[in-house]
């Protein structure tokens, strides 16, 4: 048996809230293993579903996430509950692979909002949510709250990203992609000519003029 799959090296590892405590083998191709959840329940799982992160808990954790009080909305299978779950996870989960990106940073969903999906949920719909929209916060830097919040379309979520490199001119920030949109520039070419060339915005705007 490979060293990497040895059941020397699979007992006591974790996953999320699992941690492996016996190997069971394998059975129809696929490797199980014996799990004990942190809250006390024992289960088996497939090994690659521990690895690729679909299974992280004995279930208990997704039931923490909806709460005896949002299961009675009978919403759970609406679009909104699934970002709603991930807005959670991301912020106050330190298991979640984009913990370090959020909760890691500070970052946290309201109160109002982390207890009770239904007021969220209301929030969205009031605001104009629709399929193919998401929650984009206008301070990447703030917390996930009706203040900081706002309806938009994957277009704009993508320029609010923390790694964009804005720049203000005559008073406005904006990033390059949005510039480059309103002055009629060729984005790639500003990008390269910026970072490449080391040419400064300001330059390239006066040329354009």
């Amino acid at each position: 048996m490979p060293k990497h799959l040895s059941t020397i090296d699979l007992l006591g590892n974790r996953y999320g809230r699992l941690v492996i405590i016996e190997d069971l083998g394998l059975k129809d191709h696929f490797r199980y293993v014996k799990c004990k959840c942190d809250c006390g329940i024992v289960k088996n799982f497939r090994l690659n579903g521990l690895r690729m992160g679909s299974s992280t808990s004995c279930g208990c954790y997704r039931q923490e996430i909806a709460g005896t009080s949002n299961i009675l909305h009978g919403l759970t299978k609406h679009p909104l509950f699934t970002i709603w779950t991930n807005m959670r996870q991301r912020c106050h989960w330190e298991e979640s692979k984009q913990y370090v990106d959020y909760g890691g940073r500070g970052i946290i969903v309201c109160d109002e909002w982390r207890k009770d999906f239904k007021v969220f949920f209301d929030w969205c719909i009031t605001n104009n949510w629709n399929k193919g929209l998401t929650i984009d916060r206008r301070n990447n830097d703030g917390n996930y709250e009706p203040d900081n919040c706002r309806i938009v379309n994957n277009t704009i979520q993508q320029r609010n990203k923390r790694s964009n490199i804005n720049y203000t001119i005559d008073g406005i920030t904006k990033c390059l992609k949005e510039w480059c949109l309103e002055l009629g520039l060729n984005y790639k070419l500003t990008h390269q000519r910026l970072n490449r060339d080391h040419i400064p915005l300001s330059k390239l705007l006066a040329v354009k003029k």
